[in-house]
């Protein structure tokens, strides 16, 4: 039987879609940290879609984008950003 479009990996695809986009775009981990307890996700899946985040980001040459970072109150990649928050 094939599982790979089955609706548990449809919506895991989308949770994860959304995780992203809160990190890559967004830059926020209160709602990401949020989202990962809300997906019921384990330290090995984050662990394994900032692996996913960190190859996309490079492969788009955002990698080293700095951004604000209200907490630290400096400019961080996405790479300083990942290393702080998770």
């Amino acid at each position: 039987m094939d599982t790979r479009n089955s609706p548990d990996n449809e919506m895991r695809a989308i949770q994860e879609k959304r995780i992203k986009q809160l990190i890559m775009e967004f830059r926020n981990p209160q709602g990401a940290v949020a989202l990962a307890e809300e997906y019921r996700l384990t330290r090995e899946e984050i662990d394994q879609i900032l692996r996913s985040i960190r190859k996309e980001a490079e492969e788009r040459k955002i990698l080293d984008k700095r951004q604000f970072d209200i907490k630290t109150m400096r400019y961080l990649s996405l790479e300083e950003w990942i290393k702080e928050y998770f």
